[in-house]
């Protein structure tokens, strides 16, 4: 059960078939698992219904409080963004269990990596993916985030020398000219771009890199024959 509104319902118009359960209230649970939520000013800080509010992190505090806090509901707090403060109060309660996708977690959580589906592993044929044909010697799939200084060490260098694509929300990028920047892409083309690809560069952001917690870009480009470089700060 998803303790959340429907976004892909109401605003895609799209309720994934019927497989999921959501809830806009505080059922009755077992066990709370949350993808940790941060402060982002003017969009989720901001009051309700306010032009581009999103509820995220409202939704997180009513949720803690209610079933952490009050009920003392066992709870499982994943913090893929590296964003909970070190010396969060939720860190030492005797119910919340802290789980990062890093491979050296900061001390007193516990290893959660991104999961791989098993139909995606079997599906996965080396020799036909070899075997295809690619224009393009390297790409990149991902959005800008914190990424800049491993971007120009790394990726901008030569992409002036062969044929590349850049896809995702990339805003500011004056000073990379001769990189082709073509956009956000729905997330079921990602495959086709890594499958026209010899290789692509993990890029990560500082506090990622530190911590050994490489993005689910990393299978994602393996399962289309895409080779993944990883720079060598990354522990």
């Amino acid at each position: 059960m998803f303790l959340q509104a429907d976004r892909d319902r109401l605003e895609a118009g799209d309720d994934l078939g019927g497989s999921y359960t959501f809830h806009a209230g505080v059922p009755e649970i077992d066990l709370l698992f949350l993808e940790w939520r941060w402060p982002i000013p003017g969009r989720n800080t901001t009051e309700c219904g306010a032009d581009g509010h999103t509820c995220d992190l409202h939704r997180q505090t009513q949720l803690l409080d209610h079933y952490t806090a009050r009920l003392e509901t066992l709870t499982v707090i994943w913090d893929k963004d590296r964003t909970l403060p070190t010396d969060s109060a939720w860190r030492r309660n005797a119910h919340t269990l802290v789980c990062e996708a890093a491979l050296t977690p900061t001390p007193g959580a516990q290893v959660l990596l991104f999961p791989v589906a098993e139909e995606l592993l079997t599906q996965a044929d080396p020799a036909a993916l070899a075997a295809q044909p690619r224009d393009l010697a390297l790409a990149y799939v991902g959005n800008q985030y914190d990424r800049d200084e491993p971007f120009d060490r790394f990726f901008a260098p030569a992409a002036n020398r062969v044929e590349h694509l850049v896809a995702g929300k990339w805003t500011k990028t004056d000073r990379w000219p001769n990189v082709r920047f073509v956009g956000r892409i729905p997330f079921e083309t990602v495959t086709s771009v890594y499958g026209r690809a010899l290789a692509t560069v993990l890029l990560l952001p500082h506090r990622y890199a530190a911590a050994g917690q490489m993005t689910q870009r990393i299978f994602e480009a393996v399962l289309a024959g895409c080779l993944p470089m990883a720079p060598v700060d990354v522990r």
